[in-house]
């Protein structure tokens, strides 16, 4: 039902429990500096590092602010020098296992704009004036709270 809804959140729910529920937090972390090194290696647009490092030449802070999973965004993060990543996070019990959910959600649609607000407010950055980019329906709300929203995808959107 949650495909035929479409309900993404929904989806995610199922996937995450289907796939890390019972996982020790040791494998995963392993696995995911393992996919973290594809995406660095294979997936990442040329323009998009080009502006996250002119962006870190000009002294500006960097984050990443994603759906995907924080275990692999990670090592990601670190390896591209940024200052912060917010992302969907795994929920883990006392015995190091994956439970199978996600601690607060999916970090999608406005709960990214959500949680980047209180990043800013905890780091008393609230003032700063805030660039942008995404590439997704997702990302629309985060775009929206931007002084600089930039749309990345394959056509033109205009975000308000």
């Amino acid at each position: 039902m949650a495909a035929l809804r479409r309900d993404r959140d929904a989806i995610k729910a199922i996937v995450t429990a289907g796939v890390f529920r019972g996982l020790e937090r040791e494998l995963i972390e392993s696995a995911s500096v393992e996919f973290s090194r594809i995406v660095l290696d294979d997936w990442l647009r040329q323009d998009t590092l080009a502006t996250l490092q002119w962006h870190q030449q000009m002294g500006h802070r960097t984050g990443i602010v994603s759906a995907s999973y924080g275990h692999y965004l990670r090592p990601i993060g670190e390896e591209l020098g940024v200052d912060f990543v917010i992302a969907s996070e795994l929920e883990f019990g006392g015995d190091g296992r994956a439970t199978g959910r996600l601690v607060d959600g999916n970090c999608r649609g406005p709960e990214k704009s959500r949680r980047l607000k209180h990043w800013l407010k905890v780091n008393q950055l609230e003032a700063v004036a805030l660039y942008a980019y995404g590439d997704s329906a997702g990302d629309r709300e985060l775009l929206a709270m931007a002084d600089h929203p930039h749309f990345l995808g394959r056509k033109k959107q205009t975000w308000s």
